[in-house]
């Protein structure tokens, strides 16, 4: 089993109703009951948590990564993208959304809103790189530019 369906599995389990198995789940027997632990499970406050940041990226980027690689090659000839820059880009996408969300991006002078963005900036490198196995990635000898692959 997917470690990140394990956690799921391991959560449902313990918050909520110890008939509701998976085999219901899947057959729709205890969905009630699944949807109010998704609604309560993530609220934007929860969002703004760092541990679920770095769960929601790791789960994008590796559902749309093949999606992104394949517009990429289709339109702008890469071959490969590193999964690094996807999941930043998406880092900062939730984070950007998040602050949008939650009004801080609004109302503000123009140098809170500098601020605003330029922490969601480098709080999105943060939540990459730990989606993406921070510290092995900073010693790699291989840089992110030439990993990225043109057709030829």
């Amino acid at each position: 089993m997917h470690p990140l369906c394990l956690l799921l599995y391991t959560y449902i389990q313990e918050n909520i109703d110890k008939r509701c198995t998976i085999q219901r789940i899947l057959e729709y027997k205890c969905k009630e009951e699944v949807w109010a632990l998704i609604d309560e499970l993530l609220t934007l406050q929860s969002l703004a948590e760092f541990p679920v940041l770095v769960l929601l990226v790791g789960m994008i980027t590796q559902i749309t990564k093949r999606f992104i690689d394949w517009i990429l090659l289709k339109f702008f000839d890469i071959i490969f993208m590193p999964t690094e820059i996807i999941s930043y880009v998406v880092s900062l996408l939730l984070l950007l959304s998040i602050s949008y969300a939650s009004g801080s991006l609004t109302d503000r002078t123009t140098q809170e809103l500098f601020a605003v963005i330029l922490l969601d900036l480098i709080n999105a490198l943060v939540i990459a790189m730990a989606a993406n196995k921070g510290y092995e990635r900073i010693t790699d000898k291989e840089t992110l530019i030439s990993k990225i692959q043109k057709k030829k």
